[in-house]
């Protein structure tokens, strides 16, 4: 099942994710723990959470049919098993070359 999430959130021609929260404006409004914003802040400084304005024309108009209120970039779920939420975040950069990354945090005894 993990690897059926993952690989559907890799799906980076369309930005799909199978649980998102927040509308465009609200991605930023989605409660990440604050030590995943920090990490996330911390080693990709220039990269951007993924919204529905960054994704194509035709992929805009697909995710608003579907999701409209929510964030394309963010999926909060149960990837690593059903006692652990874990937070998925697809990042973009567009300079020096368009690049994304998706991150999947999940807490630890360590903290994530």
């Amino acid at each position: 099942m993990k690897k059926t999430i993952v690989l559907c959130m890799l799906s980076f021609t369309a930005f799909t994710v199978m649980r998102c929260y927040g509308g465009e404006d609200a991605c930023a409004d989605v409660h990440i723990p604050a030590p995943i914003r920090s990490a996330i802040e911390g080693r990709f400084p220039s990269w951007q959470i993924v919204k529905v304005r960054d994704l194509r024309s035709d992929d805009q108009k697909l995710w608003l049919q579907a999701h409209k209120e929510e964030c394309p970039g963010i999926a909060i779920g149960h990837f690593e098993g059903i006692a652990i939420t874990s937070h998925a975040v697809t990042l973009f950069r567009s300079a020096p070359t368009l690049q994304q990354v998706l991150l999947v945090v999940s807490p630890n005894p360590a903290g994530f």
